[in-house]
């Protein structure tokens, strides 16, 4: 009995970690999505400065500040993008060590699930021959008398 007490601790200690680590899964996951969101919409504005940059340039309607303007703010976006990448590569490998974990911890989980189990199929099987014992010891003692 001791030994299945011990066992379930052990399962629901797993069962606790890997709902951690899903939780921290869930996290990372969400600001890789808010990174790629960044990426989606700093491009999106990147490439209408370019356009605007050379409608301005084959129309003449320009000014050298405001093209240097234009070509400093793309020079900004690009290395924005830049960091947004390696943010989003740090990322990625990080939810690839989480997905990792989780299946380790699936796995620990599993392996104390099958042991929860076996340990209540040995008690089970104990509680049956304990009782099967007792009925036999009566029906010997029943034999016994009535001879």
């Amino acid at each position: 009995m001791k030994k299945l007490k011990k066992a379930e601790k052990v399962k629901n200690l797993k069962e606790k970690v890997k709902e951690l680590a899903y939780v921290k899964f869930v996290e990372v996951q969400d600001r890789y999505s808010y990174v790629i969101s960044q990426m989606e919409e700093l491009s999106s504005q990147k490439e209408h400065m370019e356009k605007s940059f050379v409608d301005k340039c084959q129309n003449g309607t320009f000014y050298p500040d405001e093209i240097w303007g234009i070509r400093v703010e793309i020079s900004r976006m690009e290395q924005e993008l830049e960091e947004i990448e390696k943010r989003r590569k740090a990322l990625e490998a990080e939810l690839e060590d989480i997905k990792e974990e989780l299946m380790k911890k699936n796995t620990d989980l599993r392996m104390a699930e099958v042991l929860v189990e076996k340990r209540k199929k040995a008690l089970k099987e104990a509680s049956l021959k304990a009782e099967q014992k007792e009925i036999d010891e009566r029906a010997t003692l029943m034999f016994v008398r009535a001879t």
